[in-house]
């Protein structure tokens, strides 16, 4: 049996590095922090190499001592707390005095500072746990470089995704430090390329616009604001299935799952079942009322009096929706509120005619339909009656008909006679450009037009007729999002997907022929009885199960 012993400093070091420095996007994190801490208000984050193969990230900040640049970099050194009882009110983004350290037992790292109150500066290269130190002449503020990032944690570099996948969780990153601090300036670099530059000051929701695209401004409710609270709740025409939120507390960027289903059940009715809706909220708390102290990302809060704090929440926010009507939509001109009549019929005439032709056998010429809630189809069958979700059903058609000419190399692609022209923010150019060459092998064709513009060109045959602009924007805002959508031709999720924005939609009303025609096209498909995500698509009741319930 293995004897216990003590572990040497590198090893505990290097298994240290390895919690908090996940992946590049730990790093930019890491140091964004550092930098707000400092009091900077301008930051500049810049990355080489197709595989992020340098990182440097510099701030106006107060800046560095010398001496205090001789100890940044060991474990466990940090100018951010000095006792036990400061555990219990952090009032910075960082505090545990690991990141530099950790960050020099992953790469070679390099620093140079100067604070505002000596003339010069100096620099310090931190390489296999050596250091050399010397003068140097530059601006108040500090200056981070690192190279060779994983060069000695080889498991970790073999772990990471591909470049254009850690590319994206950088953007991801610097865009959500750049939504909770809009009084920084913050500009990112690739390879000398300008991919985000926000200036300082910025009006918050002029910072969403900036980073997550117009649609999300103009789609935005004020939130009822207190002392506690501020932020904006998405329109319900911003919900979707796996909808991005930004939820910050003291400046600091954080997941709560909890807070998350709060907010999608205060919104109850008003989105799908299976929608979240979209929310920014930056939460201002006493220091004392919360542990930040969770896990090494930093990443997650316990709030040490939930309860009440959901109970206000919950209350801003259902006074916000009773005050700004969400049955009305939020126009391009921001404020303006257009009246949507809910009891409106959208006809889908022809029932996304691209589709294959429909052969009416099954039911019959004769046989009527009933399309209850504009949702779901009832018909009678020689033995009861069969019931009908319009959209599962759809879906199942349309991704079998799709992924049957996938699989045979038979997806015809469709030149559009007027390319489409899209806007894209930041975050969703960085997945465009991870999953372009996947989207193209399905027919979906993006390039570049200028700026943040970008044009489709050519689609699928069977989406030719689809609203193309929603239909790829919605595709990359997911892509972009929290739970990504893997593209790949063995798990067919980017078939599913395609199918489940293209299928008619609940309340869209069908005509006799339409109602028909679906569920004959049903009938015929391999596996009718789900749609591609497992939602049952029809359930079916003999006559036997009728007059059980009634009794008979």
């Amino acid at each position: 049996m293995p004897k216990v012993k003590k572990l040497p400093p590198a090893t505990i070091q290097k298994i240290a590095a390895g919690q908090v420095v996940e992946r590049p996007a730990s790093v930019v994190k890491e140091l964004i922090e550092n930098s707000l801490d400092a009091g900077a208000s301008k930051i500049k984050i810049d990355i080489k190499g197709d595989d992020i193969s340098s990182i440097s990230v510099s701030d106006n900040g107060h800046g560095m001592s010398r001496d205090d640049l001789e100890l940044c970099y060991l474990p466990h050194t940090t100018s951010k707390i000095s006792t036990e009882p400061d555990l219990l009110c952090i009032n910075t983004l960082g505090f545990r005095g690991e990141a530099l350290a950790s960050i020099a037992a992953a790469g070679q790292l390099s620093l140079s500072s100067k604070s505002e109150a000596d003339t010069v500066g100096a620099e310090i290269k931190v390489s296999n746990n050596q250091a050399s130190v010397k003068d140097l002449g530059r601006p108040t503020g500090t200056t981070v470089f690192v190279n060779s990032l994983f060069s000695t944690l080889p498991a970790r570099k073999r772990a990471q995704r591909n470049d254009k996948t850690e590319w994206r969780h950088i953007v991801e990153t610097v865009s959500s430090f750049a939504l909770a601090h809009s009084e920084v300036s913050f500009e990112l670099t690739k390879d000398g390329k300008t991919v985000l530059n926000l200036p300082a000051r910025q009006d918050p929701l002029l910072r969403v616009g900036s980073v997550l695209g117009s649609k999300y401004q103009n789609n935005l409710l004020p939130l009822v604001e207190n002392d506690q609270l501020k932020g904006y709740l998405g329109s319900p025409r911003l919900a979707q299935k796996n909808a991005p939120y930004y939820l910050f507390v003291n400046g600091r960027p954080v997941r709560s799952p909890e807070l998350r289903q709060l907010v999608k059940d205060i919104f109850g009715g008003l989105i799908e079942p299976r929608f979240y809706p979209f929310f920014w909220l930056n939460l201002s708390l006493p220091f004392e009322t919360l542990d930040v102290n969770v896990n090494p990302r930093k990443d997650t809060v316990h709030f040490l009096k939930q309860n009440e704090l959901f109970s206000e929440i919950e209350s801003l926010i259902k006074s916000t929706l009773e005050k700004q009507n969400p049955l009305y939509e939020i126009s391009q001109d921001y404020g303006a509120l257009i009246l949507r009549d809910s009891g409106a019929r959208t006809t889908a005439s022809d029932l996304r005619a691209s589709t294959q032709n429909w052969q009416v056998k099954e039911l019959g010429e004769n046989v009527d339909v009933l399309q209850l809630h504009q949702t779901y189809l009832i018909a009678e069958t020689a033995s009861g009656l069969i019931c009908v979700d319009q959209h599962a059903a759809h879906e199942r058609i349309l991704y079998e008909q799709f992924l049957n000419q996938f699989k045979n190399d038979l997806v015809k692609k469709h030149d559009l006679d007027k390319p489409v022209t899209l806007e894209l923010p930041t975050v969703e150019k960085a997945a465009l450009n991870e999953h372009q060459e996947q989207l193209a092998s399905f027919g979906l064709e993006i390039e570049p037009f200028g700026g943040t513009t970008y044009r489709v060109t050519a689609v699928p045959h069977i989406l030719r007729d689809r609203d193309i602009k929603e239909l790829i924007a919605e595709l990359l805002r997911d892509l972009s999002s929290g739970q990504k959508i893997s593209i790949d031709s063995e798990s067919h999720k980017v078939v599913t997907y395609l199918a489940c924005r293209s299928a008619v939609k609940a309340g869209e009303s069908l005509s006799q022929e339409e109602r028909r025609k679906l569920i004959n096209e049903l009938i015929k498909t391999d596996n009718r009885a789900t749609c591609p995500h497992g939602r049952p698509t029809l359930r079916e009741l003999n006559l036997k199960e009728l007059n059980h319930l009634f009794k008979r």
